[in-house]
């Protein structure tokens, strides 16, 4: 290998170490990370009913960065609102929370999904560009493709259809409004599983 080429390649290699590291705007990696339940000082509205708490907290840009890697919602482009659900099932039997019994007009998780994602074409080819950029430009679009599909991933963990919450557990969920459809009054509807079954509703406010 020419010494020309010697210097491309660790100018590549130098690179791609550059797009990775987690303080780089544009990390095209993405780590799962876990919700952190809600508390009484971190919620916007907390209220208990039969033994059951439900807190809920509008997400910040902050809020979204360290719930999506470094990742949110702040483009021009979208709209979306982000909320954070914790249900907290002191009482003795389980609860179910099913998205359709929300009145709000929820988003679906592919098109949140979308809205974290990067431009993988357009920033491999750009990396592509510039000295010893052609393997930098491959391995960032192989990182983009992987983080991408990961933020996928973690949207469908973090935002179910359906949350069961048992008898003495809590679980934490989010759901995801176009702010342009939110409103301030909706209602929460939990519904008790077993044979005698019983709905627990929850008027928010926020």
């Amino acid at each position: 290998m020419s010494k020309f080429n010697k210097i491309n390649s660790l100018f590549a290699v130098v690179l791609v170490g550059a797009l990775v590291l987690p303080s780089c705007t544009f990390r095209p990696t993405y780590n799962r990370k876990s919700l952190t339940g809600l508390n009484s000082g971190s919620a916007d509205y907390t209220e208990t009913k039969d033994g059951v708490t439900v807190l809920i907290r509008k997400l910040t840009v902050s809020d979204c960065k360290e719930a999506f890697d470094g990742r949110s919602f702040n483009d021009p482009k979208n709209s979306i609102l982000p909320m954070h659900i914790t249900i907290r099932n002191s009482s003795d039997q389980s609860v179910v929370l099913k998205k359709r019994n929300i009145t709000l007009a929820l988003l679906d998780n592919e098109e949140v999904s979308k809205a974290l994602h990067y431009n993988t074409a357009g920033r491999s080819v750009a990396a592509a560009l510039l000295p010893g950029g052609i393997f930098a430009g491959a391995v960032y679009g192989s990182l983009s493709k992987g983080g991408n599909a990961n933020v996928d991933l973690d949207i469908e963990k973090k935002s179910a259809e359906t949350s069961m919450v048992d008898a003495g557990d809590i679980v934490n969920t989010l759901i995801f409004v176009d702010e342009d459809g939110y409103k301030k009054h909706f209602n929460i509807s939990l519904q008790t599983v077993g044979s005698h079954k019983k709905v627990i509703d929850f008027k928010v406010a926020l």
